[in-house]
């Protein structure tokens, strides 16, 4: 009786209708206790996604504060400095909710050869087919343009407000 009182004064477990045996009472201190849990379990999960938001906000800051002592430093016009400042927060962000790049997932490298291959033309592909000579490639010889893409998969990370190929204007 002593425990089940002790419970129910530090929960909201406190009621006007009281257990009259020893199963019922059993049974309402087990509900006490899934409650603690849950809610404590409920609070922990908060508190560690604040924090993990937090700490990444943090991290955000201190990048972009280094990068604005790097440009003062080296004494790039200012012009310049806020293009590149904002650049690398726009950048930042599509990072934040960009998918995961093709070498962060060690499952793929359980791909056969020619899957990888394939998977990379895939991905890499469509930023190629920009140009018109990738184009006439891809009508001629498929497989050399597979190639490319698997030679530029491993060399950059391609952001989807990337160009990878800029038209002259004529004149």
């Amino acid at each position: 009786t002593a425990f089940h009182w002790a419970l129910t004064q530090m929960t909201p477990g406190s009621m006007k209708v009281t257990p009259m045996n020893s199963i019922e009472r059993l049974y309402n201190i087990t509900c006490l206790f899934l409650g603690m849990l849950v809610f404590s379990s409920l609070v922990s999960s908060l508190s560690a996604a604040l924090t993990a938001a937090k700490v990444s906000w943090a991290n955000r800051a201190q990048m972009l504060a280094a990068l604005r002592r790097f440009l003062r430093r080296r004494g790039v016009p200012p012009f310049l400095a806020a293009c590149i400042e904002k650049q690398v927060t726009f950048r930042m962000q599509l990072d934040r909710r960009a998918r995961a790049s093709f070498h962060e997932v060690d499952a793929l490298r359980f791909l056969s050869h020619a899957l990888t291959l394939e998977l990379q033309c895939c991905l890499i592909g469509p930023h190629l087919e920009v140009h018109p000579l990738i184009r006439l490639m891809q009508q001629l010889e498929a497989d050399a343009v597979v190639a490319i893409a698997s030679i530029a998969s491993d060399f950059s990370h391609v952001h989807p407000a990337d160009t990878g190929f800029h038209t002259r204007k004529k004149g």
